[in-house]
């Protein structure tokens, strides 16, 4: 097993099993899942875009980057509001080593990125708070037009990586582990710097608790395992989750699935295995040997989270990556060690498949994320 991966849970012991099988794979696809929620536009609730209106054009400026090394019309690269860069700058770095197909999703977002897409839906969410998140009959669309798309992404491949990238998402997630009866406040990682977390986690609760109440869901146990998934999804989620369950659940008929991401992943993870149980007994088995969750060291060791115990209350497959930036040449990648953003874009999978597959060792991933960074980041920026 690679010397940059770190098993955190493993439910079903099966992760070694997966990772050499991964380690083997010589044809990838990349999937990148946009999605947009109102939830994003509060303050104090993503670090995934300086300012309410920058949330909005993070899923758009990520894929431009992503695909061309820019944006389309040479605006800079998304910051954190304490002026961190975006993880797109390490996922790149990696699908470069690993030659990864990259594919992007536009699952319903409030500025389309301006490069080649599959554009599955067209509807931002509604906040969390709203208990009314997305149309039910759109979001059984975005879970249908998933799987198509998982199955044809897996055609020839070993392995489908499907990442994310949706401000807000971390809230959303929180909403719908709750709503399906998991007591997850104090476990989830935020993109927010741990001198920040309390007042975050305090306010993503309250709007989480809001929304599913007004959703009519929350009222002793009685939302819990029983409760339809996509019901769920469509009272407090985002559209990027349906997608990426579609997606992991057609993917893994005959492809490994890596969930690229912590929190957020862990949330898809938990809706897809609860769709897969609905389905032939076929995708259920699938999923549950094919597919685990791989992120980075900085969310799964959190110190004002607890990704762990996150993972063993959802019984879900959890790997991370213990690749570090504390010797990187800038200061803005650097400030990842430090708590800033720590995850999104698939950064960790990114990282940890390019050590298993590609072969690289830390140094030669430091090397390759700092080019990135400097080709990526304006000389200028404070990042």
């Amino acid at each position: 097993m690679s010397n940059l991966i770190k098993v955190i849970n493993d439910p079903h012991n099966g992760i070694e099993r997966i990772l050499n099988r991964l380690e083997s794979a010589g044809n990838t696809s990349f999937l990148l899942c946009l999605g947009s929620t109102m939830t994003s536009d509060l303050e104090g609730i993503s670090a995934a875009g300086a300012t309410a209106a920058d949330r909005r054009l993070t899923p758009r400026f990520d894929a431009e980057a992503l695909m061309l090394g820019r944006t389309a019309d040479g605006s800079n690269i998304p910051v954190s509001p304490f002026g961190i860069a975006s993880p797109v700058v390490l996922t790149r770095a990696c699908l470069d080593i690993l030659k990864s197909e990259r594919l992007i999703i536009d699952c319903g977002t409030f500025a389309p990125p301006r490069v080649e897409k599959i554009q599955v839906g067209t509807l931002p969410a509604q906040c969390v708070s709203s208990g009314n998140a997305l149309p039910l009959d759109h979001v059984y669309d975005l879970f249908e037009r998933g799987l198509k798309i998982g199955a044809r992404a897996a055609a020839g491949k070993q392995a489908v990586i499907i990442a994310e990238c949706v401000p807000g998402g971390t809230t959303t997630a929180m909403a719908v582990l709750t709503g399906l009866g998991n007591r997850v406040s104090d476990f989830i990682s935020s993109s927010i710097p741990a001198g920040e977390k309390e007042m975050d986690n305090k306010r993503r609760f309250m709007l989480v608790n809001e929304g599913l109440e007004k959703a009519g869901l929350k009222s002793e146990k009685r939302i819990l395992e029983e409760l339809d998934p996509f019901i769920l999804l469509s009272k407090v989620g985002d559209p990027m989750q349906p997608v990426a369950a579609g997606c992991a659940i057609g993917a893994a008929a005959t492809a490994t699935v890596v969930l690229a991401g912590g929190s957020q992943m862990l949330a898809v993870h938990e809706v897809a295995e609860k769709i897969a149980a609905s389905m032939k007994e076929e995708n259920q088995k699938n999923f549950k040997e094919n597919c685990l969750v791989i992120t980075t060291r900085w969310v799964a060791y959190d110190p004002k989270a607890d990704t762990p115990a996150l993972a063993k209350a959802l019984d879900a497959p959890l790997a991370c990556t213990t690749f570090s930036l504390g010797e990187s040449i800038h200061d803005g990648l650097k400030a990842y060690e430090e708590g800033h953003v720590k995850e999104g874009v698939g950064a960790g999978a990114s990282i940890a498949l390019a050590n298993l597959i590609g072969k690289s060792d830390q140094k030669t991933l430091l090397d390759a994320i700092d080019r990135s960074y400097s080709s990526l980041v304006s000389p200028g920026d404070s990042a």
